[in-house]
């Protein structure tokens, strides 16, 4: 007989839920507890473990259903090629193959007892005390049946019935007894729940099938109450029929009580099972070497040898989860990757990225002059090669300083490319200031009548006219001109920026007779208010030897002017004269010739 405690409660529970009809069964013995919940129906899939991968190195527990033996193969890699749940640790791919024998229908006659005292016979006799030694009863409990024991109950349920002996000294005698029909050929499972009930002299107990003791002798536990399960396997050969039985081996009077419950005889059924644990490789990697960038240029990394790639979370990178993310650190920084074949199979690599600083440099130069003019643009701060852009006004579009000469506003990049092949690009805007958009126009040409005119200069801040010596006010926007001759009179002009342009305008000196001739206002208002207040020669040219007489209408001369511009006020001797006609005569020498006028003017107040 093998007492295999650890292995056979989980046997055992199977099997009792075939017998007993129980869905949940607890056992005890001296050093395991088990509980389990099985289903009835037997299932063709032996191995709970699915087929699955692994990483080298690492190890899987096989998982099976509940058998009475396992024999696993191949056993290279496995913990213990004999129990249920091996640790597999393979360092190659392998197919594990499982054969067990689980435990069958029950064949065994009211087998908790749960029927009373049928379905077997006993060479014990039947009490219902339990006085003398060798009787045997089916109840629920130890006592009162035997009213020096304590109470005990069965090992099913806790309430039903369980087969109650008062051992004989007789030795061999048989306990519980039935005879079963049998397959030939075949591997029977027989096993039985026994405990003392009383704690002397404990119960010795052995398997016998068809007469033949089989298995080892196996005892009650001294402590009263605990139940342990006992089993042994028999090959029928060539036997129909099986006569099975417990029967005693203890000789001694003394105690020697004890109670058997759930008695199993069953079949052992043959059943194979496969599960295939592949077996990868950690991955190899190889990613890209450390490296040094220019600053704010961005790096593609690559990594290999993996099925998936995580690299560690930095706000650097464009993804974690690909193998070749762009990289644009601000810092010198290290980047991890891990690469996984499994996700407990993986490797960890780094790549160190240190960051080049960048030239640093600034560019002086005039930033604003005029149209025409020429600045030197200069580099300062740093050395390399250089390359500017806007080549069409730069005297050279390689070296630190060019000279510049554009004829409009333009901005001037460069980029300074340093010994480490990082490069900066920066800019600097040349001004051009344009000179004045000059606009000369004239009030008249000089003629006899017309013997001066009013030259105007719009489109600048500043004027300048020459020649100065027919002219007033040359200096400003509007001077006044009295040539003789005819004349081209130039204008130098300055722009708010400083920027000067220059133009000219002619004014042509004709001396033929105007159609109008020259003319004299026909009246005036000397009232102070600055307008029309004086009467004389307003614009008859260049004259000389001008004489203007005015008299009143009693003939008496109030008034004479012989300057280049004579004018009559209204007054004689500081006093105004009253409003009516006055006749005035102008002789004077133009550049026409003589001229003699002679009219009335109405003075009105």
């Amino acid at each position: 007989m093998q007492l295999k405690q650890g292995v056979f409660f989980l046997l055992f529970s199977v099997l009792c839920h075939f017998v007993a009809s129980a869905s949940y069964i607890g056992m005890h013995t001296s050093n395991y507890t088990y509980s389990h919940t099985f289903k009835k129906e037997l299932v063709d899939t032996l191995i709970v473990t699915n087929d699955t991968a692994i990483c080298i190195g690492q190890s899987i527990p096989l998982i099976a259903l509940p058998a009475f033996s396992y024999v696993w193969l191949p056993n290279i890699g496995l913990s213990d090629s004999t129990i249920p749940n091996p640790i597999a640790t393979p360092t190659s791919t392998t197919k594990y193959q499982l054969k067990t024998e689980s435990i069958g229908t029950n064949l065994a006659v009211n087998p908790d007892f749960s029927a009373g005292n049928t379905g077997f016979t006993s060479q014990y006799t039947y009490s219902l005390t339990g006085i003398p030694e060798g009787v045997y009863f089916v109840g629920p409990n130890s006592y009162p049946w035997h009213t020096f024991l304590n109470a005990h109950t069965d090992h099913t349920t806790g309430t039903g019935n369980m087969l109650l002996v008062n051992g004989d000294s007789v030795f061999n005698k048989i306990i519980w007894q039935q005879n079963i029909a049998v397959m030939p050929n075949t591997k029977y499972f027989f096993s039985v729940w026994l405990q003392s009930i009383h704690p002397d002299n404990p119960a010795e107990l052995q398997f016998s099938i068809n007469g033949n003791q089989i298995g080892n002798i196996f005892n009650a536990n001294s402590v009263e109450g605990v139940w342990q399960q006992f089993y042994t396997t028999w090959q029928s050969g060539s036997a129909t029929n099986a006569s099975i039985s417990v029967i005693n081996k203890d000789t001694i009077r003394k105690g020697n009580d004890f109670a058997l419950d759930d008695i199993v005889f069953a079949p052992l059924i043959i059943t194979n099972d496969s599960v295939l644990i592949t077996v990868i490789n950690k991955p190899v990697l190889t990613i890209t070497t450390d490296t040094a960038i220019c600053t704010g240029i961005s790096l593609q990394l690559q990594a290999n040898g993996a099925s998936n790639y995580v690299w560690q979370a930095n706000s650097y990178l464009s993804s974690t989860t690909i193998a070749n993310p762009i990289a644009q650190p601000l810092l010198n920084t290290s980047f991890i990757v891990t690469g996984y074949n499994l996700p407990n199979c993986f490797s960890s690599d780094t790549v160190a990225v240190q960051l080049l600083p960048n030239p640093v440099f600034s560019i002086t130069g005039n930033s604003g002059f005029c149209s025409g003019d020429s600045t030197t643009l200069q580099v300062v701060g740093t050395a390399g090669i250089y390359a500017w852009q806007q080549n069409a006004s730069l005297s050279n579009t390689t070296i630190a300083n060019p000279i510049a000469k554009p004829t409009i506003t333009t901005q001037y990049n460069v980029t300074v490319t340093d010994t480490n092949n990082c490069s900066t690009t920066d800019s600097v805007v040349v001004i051009v200031n344009q000179p004045p958009s000059l606009v000369l126009t004239k009030d008249n040409d000089i003629n006899c009548v017309k013997g001066v005119t009013t030259l105007h200069a719009s489109g600048g801040s500043k004027y300048f006219w020459y020649p100065t010596q027919t002219l007033q006010f040359p200096a400003t926007a509007n001077p006044i001109a009295t040539p003789s001759v005819t004349t081209m009179y130039h204008v130098k002009s300055y722009s708010a920026q400083g920027c000067y342009g220059e133009d000219s305008i002619l004014v042509t000196v004709s001396n033929a007779a105007s159609d109008i001739g020259y003319q004299m206002p026909s009246a005036f208002t000397p009232n102070g208010d600055g307008i029309n207040d004086c009467f004389g020669v307003k614009k008859w040219g260049n004259t000389s030897q001008l004489q203007l007489d005015i008299y009143n209408r009693f003939g008496e001369h109030i008034f004479s002017g012989n300057n280049s511009n004579p004018c009559w006020n209204g007054t004689y001797k500081g006093i105004a004269q009253a409003p009516g006609t006055y006749v005035y005569q102008i002789v004077a020498t133009t550049n026409c010739g003589a001229v003699y006028r002679k009219g009335t003017v109405v003075l009105i107040r």
